[in-house]
């Protein structure tokens, strides 16, 4: 079927977008979840970006346009190219990001028809997310813009734009997300915030360090109440937000990371399963299966004088002082923690370091 970019269950029927068009299945139980009788639907060829729910009816991003999906039918209703980014507003409009700028979509009749298509920008729109009434963040390939939409959907002002390389620590991409409550901006460079009184962006030191290589993700998929995929050249992490700490599991998913497309990973819960769109294919994920095992921590066995004369290994402990001139030494250290992959291994040496190790 090709390579996976979107996954929806919609009214009985699983639909799978790739970059060959739309597929289609029954879903009617558990019980054929390891074996969908995927069929094309015709009209869908090409690549199929998202699919969204939108007023109970399932709307798809094509190459080609927007497609509203009935049953095994496709019907197009607006012929914009690359609708890869659609978010609704409320009940009777939905905004639209395509190759080459903004649409506005309205609810009339039961039926979406294209509202609004702006002459600016003209340029691709790579993802938008609402700030206050009708306001939206638009992300560009080199920067943001603050947008206020009228009460119409058909005229836009632009209150604010932010450059790249200029208003960020030269990031090179930018995703946006809303993490319970709050939007967050996340980039290459880590995770954003953004000052209303200042007018400037802020790196969220505290859930950067938390997350690791993981505040630096190009995916981030809410699955639940609390709960968020985040995904980074072909890794995935769950993380859970309690109130008082951040829970991070990224190792259950190891098993699925090279066989999906990075940089365009993508995740859909429905009920108690996670469908993981892989290059060629599905992965379903059973969270009636998982259970966490926390990772114990790693053992350290000790550490060697490299300029000694002698082998000996050395206890080492939080109340150990090493000599500055004996500086060049080598740590020992294990893992106890059993994993169906390869162990890999970070490390950083507080006070020095700035980042984990690649």
């Amino acid at each position: 079927i090709g390579t996976v970019y979107t996954i929806k269950i919609f009214q009985d029927y699983i639909y799978v977008g790739t970059n060959q068009g739309l597929f289609y299945a029954p879903w009617r139980s558990q019980s054929n979840i390891n074996n969908f009788d995927l069929q094309f639907i015709p009209g869908s060829q090409g690549q199929v970006w998202t699919l969204e729910i939108i007023n109970n009816q399932l709307i798809c991003g094509h190459n080609d346009g927007t497609f509203a999906v009935e049953g095994n039918k496709v019907r197009k209703i607006s012929d914009w190219t690359g609708g890869w980014i659609n978010k609704q507003h409320s009940p009777s409009i939905f905004i639209q990001g395509n190759y080459t700028g903004l649409a506005t979509f309205l609810f009339q009749e039961n039926n979406w028809v294209l509202n609004h298509k702006f002459e600016l920008p003209k340029e691709a729109i790579f993802d938008l997310l609402g700030k206050e009434k009708n306001q939206y963040w638009v992300v560009l390939n080199k920067g943001l813009l603050l947008v206020d939409f009228s009460s119409t959907f058909k005229t836009m002002q632009v209150l604010k734009t932010f450059r790249f390389a200029t208003d960020f620590p030269s990031i090179q991409r930018l995703k946006t997300i809303s993490i319970e409550g709050n939007n967050m901006f996340i980039t290459d460079k880590g995770i954003f915030l953004y000052d209303n009184v200042l007018s400037k962006f802020n790196a969220y030191t505290e859930l950067n360090k938390s997350l690791g290589d993981f505040s630096k993700s190009n995916y981030v998929k809410q699955i639940d109440k609390n709960k968020y995929i985040f995904a980074r050249n072909g890794k995935f992490a769950q993380v859970y937000f309690d109130k008082s700490k951040i829970q991070i599991d990224s190792s259950s998913f190891n098993a699925i990371g090279n066989s999906v497309m990075k940089s365009y990973e993508n995740v859909e819960p429905y009920e108690h399963n996670l469908f993981f769109g892989l290059d060629n294919g599905i992965a379903v994920f059973n969270l009636n299966n998982y259970k966490k095992n926390p990772i114990t921590k790693p053992l350290i066995k000790g550490y060697r004088y490299l300029n000694a004369n002698q082998d000996s290994l050395y206890h080492l402990h939080a109340t150990t002082k090493i000599p500055n001139k004996k500086n060049n030494i080598r740590i020992h250290f294990i893992s106890p923690w059993y994993a169906s992959t390869a162990l890999k291994y970070q490390y950083i040496l507080e006070g020095y370091n700035s980042e984990w190790s690649s």
